[in-house]
Formats: C-alpha cells, sequence, structure tokens
C-alpha cells in the first residue's frame, strides 16, 4: 500500500510540524482511496460514511454501541448471528429476505417507522442516527425475545433433539457418587 504513494519532496526546508501535516495528509489520502476502492458504493456503509476524510471532518460525532453495530452490521442482525452460528436462519421476520443492515434500515416494512426519507447526509444527520439507534434497540428487543422462547437457536435445538434421544447433555457436572 505504501509504495503506492507519491514520495514526499524531502528537498525543501521544512519545519517538523509541516512535515507532519503532509505525512497526515498522504496517510489520510491512502487511507480514503482504499476505502473508496475497497468498498462498493451501494455497500450500506458507503451510505453511512462516505468517504474517510468525511468520517475525520465529522469527528465529533461519537458512536456509541448500537451506532457501531448499526454501521457494522454486527449485533441483531440475523445475517450476522447467522454467519457466527448462533442462528438457524439468515432470513428476516417480514420474509425469506436474509436480514442485513440495509434491508432492516432502508427496506424493511417492520422498521419504516420514523424512516428518514434522505440518506444523503449519513450518520451526521441527528434523525438518521436517532432512527438507527431506535431500530438497534428494538432489533435487540426481537432478539432478546426470540432467546427467551428457544427460536431458532441452533444448539438449543440440537439439545432439545439430543435429550429426546437420550443423548447425555455434555458439559455438565457429573453426579455426586454417594460413599
Amino acid at each position: 500500500m505504501w509504495s503506492r504513494l507519491e514520495p514526499l519532496d524531502f528537498h525543501r526546508t521544512l519545519p517538523v510540524k509541516a512535515l507532519g501535516k503532509m505525512i497526515d495528509q498522504r496517510i489520510l489520502e491512502a487511507w480514503n482511496k482504499l476505502y473508496i476502492d475497497s468498498t462498493p458504493e451501494e455497500h450500506w456503509n458507503r451510505t453511512l460514511i462516505p468517504s474517510v476524510e468525511w468520517a475525520v471532518l465529522n469527528m465529533e460525532l461519537r458512536p456509541n454501541f448500537l451506532l457501531s453495530q448499526a454501521v457494522t452490521g454486527h449485533g441483531a442482525f440475523k445475517s450476522y448471528l447467522h454467519r457466527i452460528g448462533k442462528r438457524d436462519s439468515p432470513a428476516c421476520r417480514c420474509g425469506p429476505i436474509e436480514r442485513m443492515p440495509e434491508h432492516v434500515f432502508r427496506l424493511c416494512e417492520r422498521y419504516s417507522e420514523g424512516r428518514p426519507a434522505d440518506w444523503t447526509e449519513g450518520i451526521a444527520d441527528e434523525e438518521i442516527r436517532q432512527y438507527l439507534i431506535r431500530t438497534m434497540k428494538w432489533l435487540w428487543e426481537e432478539e432478546k425475545e426470540e432467546e427467551r422462547a428457544g427460536v431458532n437457536h441452533p444448539r438449543r435445538a440440537q439439545r432439545r433433539r439430543n435429550v429426546r434421544a437420550g443423548v447425555p447433555i455434555t458439559g455438565t457436572r457429573p453426579a455426586p457418587t454417594s460413599r
């Protein structure tokens, strides 16, 4: 990656602070190019964070637990939970469509309440941030309900099948023996 950067002109005499700013700018440009080249424009992250330079200009944004999950697609999204083996299916409750961030936040009718019409400002827009946080809370509530009910949990389903088949449950301590 660094070999693609244009060499700095060290023939000029520069104060250390100015040189540091030049290096910071070059790193930012390289990081932005990598982000733009590796993330398709239609990708969910690019909807919220158009470029690294944009993110740096909006540094006053302080992500929290729920906002970070909305941006990264980790957390209560069934597509993510399915990928890490915590769900049997990645499907959304609305149908056979995979429950990924873009589906939840932009398309799914179940989560349309309060959905912003304009996403051009990305997460710099307070309305968008509040919608993302509110919807993530709702997703986590649904996830907790399903967990309590034992719905769509591969490990619990396997444990129930094992119990019915008479297979001993592993990971438990053996019953104490009397002496």
